[in-house]
């Protein structure tokens, strides 16, 4: 009902002017549709991060910035999966013969949105990834952002923990250059969720560049 809402009554922003249990909910919600959100300065809530001081018809409020990648930033981030990933399947095209491809259902964004993603049936260390090229192709997913989960698991997140999933998931990102750099815990969920929720408000085109170069390096430099 929200969505069709939103769409329907061409809605830009939600403002929220007393306090409730339906904070959070409102925020992940705005989040997840790209909506400005405004948060009087008496309702505080679990967000801190990302609020700026606005005013608005005379009142104060808290605003909570918009990820820089939710506008052009879409446009471009999409303009350099394209280019990459055909690139990179058309090079390693020869790595698909003889291989048998699977799919496994993955969850995107943090409602009730779905995909398959390709992955080989058996594969070992950076060949595991060469087939969700094929879902950065497609749309699906991005060069860059945070790692898929399945359905199970993103119902088993917490509202703040779905923050990350505002954005399309990604083959690297700064959680997954810890994990091929040896140096974080797999099972820090905490850690995860800072590092990618980091990434989607402070993102830049140079800065996936970055991640990407030094995903490749450790990529290929790691020990099987």
């Amino acid at each position: 009902a929200r969505e069709r809402t939103v769409e329907n009554e061409r809605i830009e922003a939600i403002v929220q002017t007393e306090a409730g249990e339906q904070t959070l909910n409102l925020l992940t919600f705005a989040e997840g549709k790209y909506l400005e959100y405004l948060l009087a300065p008496e309702v505080l809530g679990a967000f801190r991060q990302n609020l700026v001081p606005a005013q608005v018809a005379g009142r104060s409020f808290l605003r909570h910035r918009i990820s820089p990648l939710f506008g052009w930033g879409q446009l471009w981030k999409r303009m350099l999966d394209i280019i990459v990933a055909t690139v990179v399947l058309l090079l390693g095209s020869p790595l698909f013969a003889g291989r048998k491809i699977g799919t496994r259902l993955m969850a995107t964004g943090p409602d009730a949105a779905v995909f398959w993603k390709y992955e080989f049936k058996s594969a070992t260390g950076w060949l595991r990834y060469f087939p969700e090229f094929l879902n950065v192709f497609y749309g699906e997913m991005s060069l860059v952002g945070p790692r898929p989960r399945s359905p199970k698991e993103r119902d088993a997140l917490s509202l703040h923990e779905r923050r990350r999933l505002v954005v399309k998931p990604g083959i690297f990102g700064p959680w997954q250059l810890e994990r091929l750099r040896g140096s974080a815990d797999p099972h820090d969920l905490a850690r995860e969720v800072e590092l990618d929720t980091r990434y989607i408000f402070t993102w830049s085109f140079g800065k996936d560049l970055l991640l990407l170069l030094r995903s490749a390096l450790a990529l290929f430099t790691r020990k099987a």
